[in-house]
């Protein structure tokens, strides 16, 4: 090992467990905890201590919590910039259980786990025994990731007459809504104007959390989550063909689409998952025997070149074909109640009834005029302050807007209503950059040729599976693509919105390259070390040199 690998390794420790011991809770005030960090820092590196200008903290546009991205600029020759991304944020220590004051603290928290204070389990006591790895909050996910780029940064600065520029950006939010990410887009688009920037690159640190092998992702897989909203018909239980349970619609669309393998898609070396629902309940306020005048259930739904339109009309196919199959049902059980209790029956005239929510809300307008538009304008700013107040989550507020817009259609039968809530994750690929994109994914070959050469070192390249702040620094889709997104995304512009375009304008490759963790989200969480200090910082260093020479 020589002096510079032991320097570097020693910063990095360092970075780490200052940045870990700051607790900085994902969708709190807690988030803001990470600014003083970055003041200090940029206080005590001789470059951005002489280069004010080069350094700051951008605060995001109508973020309800008041966060800032801290951001540093290395301004060396020519325009060619690599991003040095990472996100700042943490999910909360509860399941550290007793633990929890010293989550933060890696040496306490392990000497305490070697002590038995909390069991573990048994790959994760190997691991603690091994003394090859840190634990605590954030070591992996992604302070780890983060003490590299900011040692690195710090070295680099100490570089004469560097060639390129170096731009690293600590985002807060990424585990919530990545409200850091979307908002870094015009911290980027003023960066470029003000210094001439051409963004070459954007290199992400987040861990690499492969059981099987080793990975670089240059991608990202889509996310969309569909909210399913189904009135149905008010009656007394004991009247029930009276009524329709929306309940029961609701129940036969999470058959039809939970775990649906026709939404399964394959691209490379990477497969989605199926979508699965993460939320369902119906709307009844308070117990009494009528039946629910509505109920509601989201899902998580991962795509790659299927467009959120085709697949919401995908999930409208899916809906009608529900709806039918459950009037279908209910006529059937009336004419056996008919036939059993030997009575004259009546006619169940239900019709399959599925809309957007776009389309629900233009025959709002047609019907009720501009008495519904300022109604909506008034519910919609109402309930997108309590959402900034935590008041009410996104997928609360959906639901009132929904509610609300129904008030005003003439129409009062059953109907299902499909939307958007946020947040949207677009598929991003360095394949749709061309020959910008083609160029790095030629360096990931060749660090990929490299780390096997040099240390051993297995990688193959996958996408992120996981939602992750790459899907903001690169915007390729229609504008036609977009626009449908606005229209059928609740509470867009009151409480969620992404600039499309000038996240186009910034559009750049992206590469992952991070230290191998585990336990991510959990009481074990864990950095391996030699990845930490020594490979990760080799591999990135190739990258950068690599792009900017």
């Amino acid at each position: 090992m020589n002096s510079n690998q032991e320097a570097l390794k020693q910063k990095i420790q360092q970075y780490l467990y200052d940045y870990i011991k700051i607790q900085s809770d994902t969708g709190t005030a807690a988030e803001r905890n990470i600014e003083a960090f970055y003041k200090n820092w940029f206080e005590t590196v001789p470059y951005f201590k002489d280069n004010p200008d080069h350094r700051g903290l951008f605060k995001i546009p109508n973020d309800h919590l008041d966060r800032h991205v801290p951001w540093a600029l290395l301004k060396g020759q020519g325009s060619k910039t690599v991003v040095l991304l990472h996100h700042s944020d943490t999910v909360d220590t509860e399941d550290y259980l007793t633990l929890r004051d010293i989550s933060l603290q890696p040496n306490e928290l392990e000497q305490a786990m070697r002590d038995g204070k909390i069991h573990l389990p048994n790959d994760a006591k190997r691991d603690l025994e091994s003394g090859e790895w840190i634990f605590g909050r954030g070591t992996m996910d992604m302070k780890g990731g983060a003490a590299i780029h900011i040692a690195m940064l710090e070295e680099y600065c100490k570089v004469e007459d560097f060639k390129g520029n170096l731009l690293l950006i600590a985002a807060p939010d990424e585990e919530n809504l990545s409200a850091g990410a979307i908002g870094s887009a015009y911290l980027l688009n003023e960066l470029m104007d003000k210094f001439g920037l051409e963004y070459s690159l954007c290199l992400l640190s987040e861990p690499d959390m492969r059981e099987d092998g080793r990975s670089i992702l240059d991608g990202s897989i889509g996310k969309i989550m569909p909210l399913v909203y189904a009135r149905g018909k008010l009656a007394h239980v004991g009247k029930v063909y009276d009524g329709l349970n929306p309940i029961k619609i609701l129940s036969k669309v999470v058959d039809y689409l939970d775990l649906n393998p026709e939404f399964i898609e394959t691209n490379g070396t990477t497969t989605t998952p199926a979508p699965t629902f993460l939320y369902t309940r119906d709307q009844k306020k308070i117990y009494d025997v009528s039946l629910p005048p509505a109920a509601s259930g989201f899902i998580s739904m991962y795509c790659f070149n299927r467009t959120p339109k085709e697949l919401l009309e995908s999930i409208r196919t899916t809906c009608e074909r529900a709806m039918g199959d459950v009037i279908d049902s209910i006529k059937h059980s009336y004419s056996e109640f008919v036939r059993r209790s030997n009575m004259k029956g009546k006619s169940l005239d239900w019709d399959v009834n599925v809309k957007l929510y776009s389309e629900l809300y233009g025959e709002a307008v047609e019907d009720s005029g501009d008495n519904f538009l300022n109604a909506i304008k008034q519910t919609e700013n109402e309930v997108g302050q309590k959402v900034k107040n935590a008041q009410m989550t996104l997928v609360e507020a959906s639901h009132a807007v929904i509610e609300r817009t129904l008030e005003f259609v003439k129409d009062l039968s059953p109907v299902v209503v499909i939307t958007l809530v946020p947040p949207y994750y677009p598929y991003v690929s360095n394949e749709k950059l061309g020959e910008r994109g083609a160029f790095i994914d030629k360096v990931g070959d060749e660090l990929i040729k490299y780390a096997k050469e040099k240390n051993g070192d297995e990688y193959t390249k996958f996408f992120m599976t996981g939602m992750c702040d790459f899907s903001y620094m690169m915007q390729t889709d229609s504008k036609e693509s977009n626009d449908y997104i606005e229209k059928n995304m609740m509470m867009w512009g009151n409480g969620y919105y992404i600039p499309f375009e000038k996240i186009r304008r910034i559009s750049m490759p992206i590469l992952n390259i991070g230290p191998i963790g585990r336990g991510v989200h959990q009481y074990t969480e864990r950095v391996l070390k030699s990845d930490l200090f020594y490979s990760i910082p080799e591999y990135t260093r190739f990258v950068i040199d690599r792009v900017l020479e």
